[in-house]
């Protein structure tokens, strides 16, 4: 029989540096990552997710990662735009993670016809 996994073979780093900060927005611009996600930097940087999304939720406890958080989702956003556009990335695909991600969504237009009427009743009381 093989060995069996066990959660804490693989060391997290569990206490915060505000070196997070700078290694995530390097980690955002650097070209060779073509579609760069918070999941895997935290993978890269051996912390787990829901320890940096926590966090970043302590915006006011750890402001730098806060804002550098802000900013690499910037960053993700306008690649999702221009691959999109230029079809470096599928534009569904693109198009979905804008609007589930980055709370952009499409133009609705709502048709009003033009012989809808209404009546209001104003009752004057003394």
């Amino acid at each position: 029989m093989g060995r069996k996994f066990q959660v804490g073979n693989i060391p997290a780093n569990l206490k915060y540096k505000d070196e997070y900060a700078e290694l995530m927005l390097i980690y955002f611009l650097n070209p060779e990552n073509k579609f760069p996600t918070l999941e895997d930097f935290a993978v890269k940087n051996n912390i787990a997710i829901r320890t940096l999304k926590h966090w970043i939720e302590e915006g006011e406890k750890y402001p730098r990662l806060a804002l550098a958080h802000a900013q690499a989702m910037a960053i993700q956003k306008q690649k999702l735009l221009v691959g999109g556009l230029t079809e470096e990335y599928n534009a569904q695909m693109a198009k979905f993670l804008l609007v589930n991600n980055h709370g952009m969504s499409e133009k609705v237009e709502q048709q009003v016809k033009a012989d809808a009427s209404f009546t209001v009743e104003i009752k004057v009381v003394d």
